[in-house]
């Protein structure tokens, strides 16, 4: 079956298929991976930024009817939306549970609490406002404690941290249910980093009432058990995206990106090619105009870099890539090969989005974030 939320294939000049069975498999496994040796830790599902562009409604769905119950959004207002989706699902607040990655809005606890939403605290500050809140409403409503490792991003830092262990009543009345952090360079094989983060992190909670633990990202689901916690917090690899390059954790790809040829064109040696004449012909060839720019997610960064494909072939990108359109070499497609309103692939059994990321200078997360909104989407289920 296929879904699509508007517009129709017909008139589309770019399509995203999302195939929500690999979504599903590519959860499965990664919760398969993280019971194996320690059968009660949970797996969730990272469903920020609009599901990584893919799409907030479907994916999440499709997560929960996988078997996912814990999920992860970046701010409130993802929270609230999501809450809202599942409601309307009629999907039970007790069977899915949304953690707020970004804390706690000043004077909004009372929000949180209204829509089962768990904020990652990530401050004495935010911790004071939540105890006060529970206080005061006479509740428990849970929270998580995110404490800094190493990143220096958000979290407790060293100073809050050795207060509140030498103060741990003000951890009472917080609903704490879980310690996190995020590691650095978990997806850098054997990097000493992540090792001290774990350790660092042990030390910090030592002194600390007991509550569970929450650590690894995608990539940390791949390294041994102790890096993981009783909850991990798999993202990219939901989408298809290899977290580590390796290939033991290679996951199904989840996205198909196509868009149609606009124009077919001969140029001959000496003509030069898009915006600054940064591509020079050294030979005839024959050039397809596509519509897919960068406000479609195609880096200007793949200039004359990378390729789009036909069928297993090859179709490298000559000159700049503009706002709506690109031009790629089809010379060595047989001549009619292509036509007009023909589709040629950005993502897809060719090209996946980690080869593609490394063409462009940046990490798959930025590209599949960067999908445009133009794209009309398929989203295929059994």
């Amino acid at each position: 079956m296929t879904h699509s939320p508007s517009g129709s294939p017909q008139t589309a000049q770019s399509i995203l298929d999302i195939d929500l069975n690999a979504l599903a498999e590519n959860w499965k496994k990664l919760d398969s991976l993280c019971r194996n040796k320690a059968p009660q830790t949970q797996c969730g599902a990272v469903v920020k930024a609009d599901a990584y562009g893919l799409g907030i409604a479907p994916v999440a769905k499709s997560l929960y009817n996988a078997g996912a119950r814990q999920f992860f959004v970046a701010t409130l207002e993802e929270g609230l939306e999501l809450r809202e989706l599942f409601d309307d699902s009629g999907i039970s607040r007790e069977t899915a549970e949304i953690h707020i990655f970004s804390g706690l809005l000043a004077n909004l606890a009372p929000l949180y609490a209204e829509n089962q939403l768990v904020p990652i605290l990530n401050s004495l500050d935010q911790l004071g406002q939540w105890q006060s809140h529970n206080r005061s409403s006479q509740t428990q409503h849970p929270a998580m404690l995110h404490i800094d490792t190493g990143m220096a991003r958000l979290g407790l830092d060293d100073t809050e941290l050795e207060r509140l262990q030498q103060d741990t009543a003000l951890l009472k009345d917080t609903g704490i249910t879980h310690y996190l952090h995020h590691y650095a360079c978990a997806d850098e094989q054997n990097s000493p980093l992540t090792k001290q983060q774990l350790t660092a992190f042990n030390q910090a909670i030592k002194p600390l009432p007991k509550a569970q633990s929450s650590l690894a990202n995608s990539a940390a689901c791949f390294l041994d058990p102790s890096f993981r916690g009783a909850l991990t917090r798999p993202g990219y690899a939901l989408y298809g995206g290899n977290a580590c390059g390796r290939e033991e954790s290679a996951m199904k790809p989840v996205v198909h990106a196509r868009s149609r040829i606009l124009q077919i064109r001969k140029i001959d040696v000496g003509q030069v090619v898009g915006y600054g004449s940064s591509y020079k012909a050294t030979g005839p060839e024959r050039l397809a105009t596509v519509s897919l720019g960068y406000a479609d997610g195609l880096l200007r960064s793949l200039s004359n870099t990378a390729n789009l494909w036909h069928k297993g072939t090859a179709l490298p990108i000559r000159g700049r890539v503009s706002m709506d359109s690109v031009m790629v070499d089809i010379t060595a497609l047989p001549e009619n090969a292509v036509k007009e309103g023909d589709w040629l692939d950005l993502l897809g059994p060719d090209q996946a989005i980690d080869q593609l990321a490394k063409d462009a200078g940046t990490i798959g997360y930025e590209l599949l974030t960067l999908l445009g909104q133009r794209y009309h989407r398929n989203y295929r289920t059994i």
